[in-house]
């Protein structure tokens, strides 16, 4: 058991800075190969889209997170949390 939870930790741990690594990457090729402008639009798209998904979201993420965590049956939880993130994108 200790050692699932180690293998869990690190391959969580492994996947979150990955994605901080590919995000700094490509933060740092479209700073230095765009032009400033195209740069500041894309910067302000990017806030706005992750400002609408988290108000659309109505802190549902949340609310599966602990359903999920709560109980043993909670495979309806995620598909409507997959339901409302795919009509709230769309």
């Amino acid at each position: 058991m200790r050692q699932n939870l180690i293998k869990n930790f690190f391959s969580s741990g492994l996947q979150a800075l990955a994605v901080q690594v590919l995000g700094v990457t490509f933060f740092l090729i479209i700073s230095f190969y765009l032009p400033k402008d195209d740069f500041g639009i894309i910067s302000w798209a990017n806030a706005v889209s992750m400002l609408l998904a988290t108000v659309l979201s109505f802190g549902l993420d949340q609310v599966v997170t602990r359903r999920i965590a709560a109980s043993d049956r909670s495979d309806w939880a995620a598909s409507a949390f997959l339901f409302h993130a795919l009509a709230g994108s769309v």
